[in-house]
């Protein structure tokens, strides 16, 4: 393997020959000790260039796996008493957003106070039971697909945040941050922004130009800090180089916007723009994983699949008695058995009464078997919409 340049001047490093080959394991830890990315020749006679890292190096990118834990967070209200607070929480986060959206529509001075204090709101229902904003980051409250993006992402990256134990002022620039990341489609022309199917290649380039949108919005705003612009600036980058605006990799994506593209990756596919099939909740599990080590730091994908749990919070689901349901809480030892509210009985009928199951619990049957979750549905299954469940 020819290495033709490095991430740094060749002067900062032992390296006599400014391109060489490596041959040895010693050359590999040299390399992994001064660079974080190198360019290979893949074909030196024709002078190829590709900007990518080495296996070694991209696994020397996980030596910081995960952020140090600060708090472990233990659920004070059951699902069923916190989504009470968490309504009316949400339709502050939600009116809010909207007021900032306006904002920027009219190019009027940026004030976030008011956002920022439902997303304080959010973090502390989120810090006692995160499955009942869980549940919520499954309703489409207006028909615009970037503010329901936007809003259900940053719900379910504080919840992942918390899994991590991350502080809540973490938590508050994690869910601000998100929010606010993609604010800078609205500069976008409306044939990029209401595009039906995929976009061009020309198209594309223009798309991806929101993130510039986006920071330059946000910079001078009073009360937006380097942590929140980080995940704006950096949440399209991938961890092997491949993301935009600027191709940065691994470590150098700041954490929290590593955190922030997981999140906005899982939520694209499972709930996508219209003319877009959504996946359910395996399929997508299963898509998020395939991308370790390559859109995503490893480490961080396994930490977020865990956050979200085998079933995970709004998701409908089958148990082996044909019955469909939404899963509403988690158990946090127990992935497999979750707590469902059942709203269609074997032969898909409307319950007349909306009863609530817990797997944990050891229900059985009529047939004195043990309840269990026999399969998952893509969202909108069978025209279930669990805003009609939530009285919002």
């Amino acid at each position: 393997m020819y290495v033709s340049r490095l991430d740094r001047p060749w002067t900062e490093t032992p390296f006599v020959f400014q391109g060489f080959s490596i041959k040895t394991d010693e050359d590999i830890e040299t390399l992994k000790k001064y660079c974080t990315f190198v360019f290979i020749d893949t074909e030196k006679d024709s002078a190829v260039e590709k900007r990518i890292p080495t296996r070694s190096l991209l696994n020397s990118l996980n030596a910081r796996v995960l952020p140090k834990r600060s708090k472990t967070y233990k659920i004070k209200n059951k699902v069923e008493s916190e989504i009470k607070f968490a309504k009316g929480s949400y339709r502050s986060l939600a009116y809010d957003f909207s007021l900032i959206s306006k904002q920027l529509l009219n190019n009027e001075k940026l004030n976030i106070n008011g956002l920022e204090k439902a997303v304080k709101s959010m973090v502390q229902s989120i810090a006692r039971n995160p499955d009942a904003y869980l549940l919520l980051s499954k309703l489409k409250l207006v028909d615009h697909h970037h503010f329901n993006h936007s809003l259900n992402s940053s719900i379910l990256t504080v919840s992942f945040g918390r899994y991590l134990g991350l502080n809540p002022k973490e938590l508050v620039n994690l869910g601000l941050g998100t929010l606010l990341c993609d604010v800078g489609v609205i500069k976008l022309p409306n044939e990029i922004i209401n595009a039906k199917g995929q976009l061009n290649g020309d198209q594309f380039e223009i798309y991806k130009s929101h993130v510039a949108h986006s920071f330059n919005m946000l910079q001078e705003a009073k009360g937006i800090n380097r942590e929140i612009l980080k995940i704006v600036q950096f949440h399209h980058e991938r961890h092997n180089g491949s993301g935009y605006p600027n191709q940065v990799l691994g470590l150098q994506i700041p954490i929290l916007a590593r955190m922030a593209s997981i999140v906005d990756y899982y939520q694209t596919i499972t709930a996508p723009p219209v003319n877009y099939r959504a996946l359910n909740t395996m399929d997508a599990i299963n898509n998020v994983n395939q991308c370790r080590d390559t859109k995503f730091q490893r480490e961080l994908v396994d930490a977020f699949v865990q956050s979200l749990g085998v079933f995970s919070t709004g998701s409908i689901v089958e148990i082996s008695t044909g019955e469909i349901g939404f899963v509403l809480a988690q158990h946090p030892t127990m992935k497999l058995r979750p707590k469902i509210m059942l709203v269609l009985d074997k032969n898909k009928k409307s319950l007349g009464h909306l009863p609530i199951i817990d797997l944990n619990l050891e229900e059985i049957d009529s047939s004195n078997q043990f309840l269990k979750v026999s399969k998952t549905h893509q969202p909108n299954a069978f025209k279930l919409d669990i805003s009609n469940y939530l009285d919002i």
